[in-house]
């Protein structure tokens, strides 16, 4: 027995928005990707490839406040400064001084091993939450 052409139209019709709507799920899934991606370049210090101190203070920082209230952990910051850092931005140039700066990232880095956030906040300024 054929089915009315009623029915068989709204089977087509059925088919036509399942693949709509798989499409618009993979471009939703896409603009999640992209929009990430914006949020780590609007949030990232370039120089020393850290969070930056936006970033820091109003992502990370409340992250780690909620997290030590639910868990009932103390918590606090540390803020670290790179001695002599303007002294060879005066005399030899950021040339000479962002390489300084970016070395001193990669050391703290290694140091805290990412079990601690920690975060460019400006110029030769570094804080971690602890």
């Amino acid at each position: 027995m054929e089915a009315p052409k009623d029915e068989e139209q709204l089977r087509q019709r059925l088919r036509e928005l399942e693949a709509e709507n798989q499409q618009c799920g993979q471009e939703v899934v896409h603009l999640r990707l992209m929009n990430q991606r914006w949020a780590e370049l609007a949030g990232t210090d370039k120089l020393a490839d850290l969070p930056n101190k936006s970033s820091f203070l109003r992502a990370l920082s409340p992250q780690e406040i909620q997290h030590a209230q639910t868990s009932g952990e103390p918590m606090g910051w540390v803020l670290l400064s790179g001695d002599n850092l303007g002294p060879i931005n005066e005399t030899r140039g950021r040339d000479a001084g962002n390489p300084v700066l970016r070395v001193l990232a990669e050391f703290l880095r290694s140091v805290l091993k990412g079990e601690e956030p920690l975060g460019h906040i400006d110029g030769n300024y570094f804080a971690v939450v602890v």
